[in-house]
């Protein structure tokens, strides 16, 4: 997948990085992250060229999705604090950014005018300048794309709007079965030895979000 903030950073890097690392390091298998924009990404898993990336819960047909999120997605709205937001009927019609590849507007009831951007910092200066509405993806992610943009937060408001949980999905092939069977047998182990709830706050995860996430795998 692409590199999304601290979420998949550069040199093999970054929360779900290393989540899936430790996943497949007990097991003899290492994690190589690729960057690749998403519609490729999800190409190649489809013919088996890759095993795993992501998806949002349930949006995916053909893949293997994994039972155990990863991460609970808090998605958000940033905008000028000279606009308004009244939830999701506010982007009808408007210009509306995300990361390039991530065909976001699918999860939408609204129809409003897609803009593309290859990093979320560059998103946030586009909306500074006017060139857009707003912005969405990660609340966290929001956070620090307007603090890479080195503009001032004040200048900008964020609402959230919906939870969503993040899997795996993997290729639909006997290796992507067994890379997804170890996923979801390894997630529930690292929950009970406190493993995963370590590496999630190593990297700042909330203890709120942290709780949501395990009360979603314990269902």
């Amino acid at each position: 997948m692409p590199y999304i903030g601290s979420a998949v950073r550069k040199g093999n890097t970054g929360l779900i990085t290393d989540i899936l690392i430790r996943v497949y390091e007990t097991e003899g298998y290492e994690l190589v992250h690729q960057e690749l924009p998403y519609n490729r990404a999800i190409d190649e898993l489809l013919s088996g060229t890759i095993h795993c990336t992501l998806d949002i819960e349930d949006t995916r047909q053909k893949v293997l999705q994994s039972k155990q999120a990863i991460i609970i997605y808090d998605l958000a709205a940033v905008y000028l604090q000279t606009h308004t937001f009244k939830g999701i009927q506010s982007l009808a019609g408007k210009k509306v950014a995300y990361l390039h590849g991530y065909e976001m507007d699918h999860l939408f009831p609204v129809k409003f005018k897609p803009r593309q951007a290859y990093d979320l910092s560059s998103a946030i200066q586009m909306l500074d300048r006017g060139h857009i509405d707003y912005v969405i993806d990660d609340e966290t992610l929001l956070k620090e794309a307007i603090f890479e943009a080195k503009l001032p937060s004040t200048e900008f408001d964020i609402t959230y709007i919906a939870s969503m949980k993040s899997h795996p999905i993997f290729a639909p092939t006997d290796e992507g079965r067994k890379f997804r069977d170890i996923y979801d047998r390894r997630i529930p182990e690292m929950i009970a030895t406190g493993e995963l709830q370590d590496i999630l706050r190593a990297h700042g995860v909330t203890e709120e979000s942290i709780e949501k996430l395990i009360k979603a795998n314990a269902r």
